[in-house]
């Protein structure tokens, strides 16, 4: 049985931008992973008749976690592409992602406003061009717990955690309650928390 060994890219206490894996996808995709600010990033980049010189990195969201991690690694596979793994801060289990860039095809994400009303959020929802949802679906999360909300109106309102913490917010939108959007651009809110909680 074959074993599988991956490059590990650590966080350090100065928060400074690490080293780097790259990832290489059938399609000739190059994805730069690292970490910042203990934070899994991605650039993506593309390669035409096998030049690797003077890549166009590009901002990508994080394909593997937006949560803090202590370390990421990242494997590449000729005909299945990058296989990774992270490991979220404060915990010893790591998880895997394989393939972590799948180009399954959806619909673009609906734009996503999210305001704090004093133990409330608000959010507003705008339908990108091309696609008119029926619904949409909040993840609000913070490690490996999350809230969903569900709503047939362009704006929600919902109840801030309580807890104290950092929390990321996103939004999916459904056609027929069955064809998903992409995942919007992720929003993060801080929660002071309750006196005493």
């Amino acid at each position: 049985m074959a074993e599988l060994v991956f490059e590990k890219l650590y966080t350090d206490s100065s928060n400074t931008l690490s080293d780097v894996c790259i990832g290489n996808e059938p399609d000739n995709t190059i994805t730069k992973f690292f970490i910042e600010a203990h934070r899994q990033g991605s650039r993506l980049g593309g390669v035409t008749l096998s030049n690797y010189d003077n890549i166009n990195w590009q901002h990508s969201n994080c394909l593997m976690t937006s949560q803090n991690v202590s370390d990421i690694g990242v494997k590449t596979f000729p005909q299945i592409g990058a296989i990774g793994f992270y490991t979220l801060k404060y915990e010893t289990r790591s998880l895997i992602l394989a393939p972590i860039y799948t180009k399954s095809k959806k619909y673009a994400a609906p734009l996503m406003t999210v305001e704090d009303l004093d133990g409330t959020l608000r959010i507003t929802f705008t339908d990108p061009e091309g696609a008119t949802y029926e619904c949409y679906r909040v993840v609000v999360r913070t490690g490996y717990f999350a809230e969903e909300y569900v709503t047939y109106e362009p704006v929600i309102y919902i109840p801030s955690p309580t807890d104290a913490g950092l929390y990321s917010v996103s939004a999916f939108g459904y056609l027929n309650e069955q064809l998903a959007s992409q995942e919007s651009d992720i929003q993060y809110i801080t929660v002071a928390g309750e006196v005493g909680a």
